[in-house]
């Protein structure tokens, strides 16, 4: 799977905005960003935070192409990928949000069974169980997962962009898809301070 991820904010208020259907990546898109925003990672030819100073770097071959608005990061489904420091980022159970745009142009399978899932960006301690907060999807389903149990919505199709953002607010967890809700549930959360986000593959 090729995927794309145009806007990566991270913040520990639910970023409250108009939320934009997709659109050609020549137009201009107003971007949601407000007080609580703690990493903005733009891909505008460089994989730099220009919010929280958790600047990052492009591993394996991972590279830029056109995005909904300016540039986006492109990954080739395979071994590509984006890692930054996650300084600053909510750790623990603090209430956050993570969102980002998203186009793919391939998927594995559109079968939820034994299909390999997609990442899309997240921090955390990856394989931990409640130790990592993680968007992407299984099959053509986005979810959001604390490496353990997870909430699934939204079916993406090839070739558009769409917008997700997953919103935590005490013990519960909320998925949505280019502005609408699909799902809230109860999800432990306790991602640890000291360690990477990245985005891709």
């Amino acid at each position: 799977m090729t995927m794309v991820i145009a806007v990566l904010p991270v913040s520990r208020r639910f970023i409250r905005s108009k939320f934009f259907p997709p659109a050609p990546a020549n137009i201009s898109i107003p971007l949601p960003i407000t007080n609580g925003l703690v990493s903005y990672w733009p891909a505008d030819g460089n994989a730099d935070d220009i919010v929280g100073g958790n600047s990052g770097d492009m591993m394996n071959g991972a590279a830029y192409r056109p995005g909904v608005s300016g540039q986006a990061f492109s990954f080739d489904g395979v071994d590509d990928f984006m890692v930054a420091p996650a300084t600053g980022l909510p750790i623990g159970n603090s209430d956050r949000t993570m969102t980002l745009w998203v186009m793919a142009d391939s998927f594995t399978s559109s079968n939820l069974v034994d299909t390999p899932e997609e990442f899309f960006c997240g921090y955390g301690r990856f394989g931990v169980f409640t130790q990592s907060y993680v968007l992407g999807s299984g099959a053509t389903y986005v979810f959001v997962t604390n490496w353990g149990k997870g909430i699934s919505g939204g079916v993406l199709e090839t070739d558009r962009w769409y917008h997700v953002a997953a919103v935590t607010r005490g013990n519960i967890t909320s998925l949505y898809v280019n502005g609408l809700f699909k799902k809230g549930v109860t999800l432990d959360i306790n991602t640890p301070a000291d360690t990477q986000f990245l985005g891709g593959r």
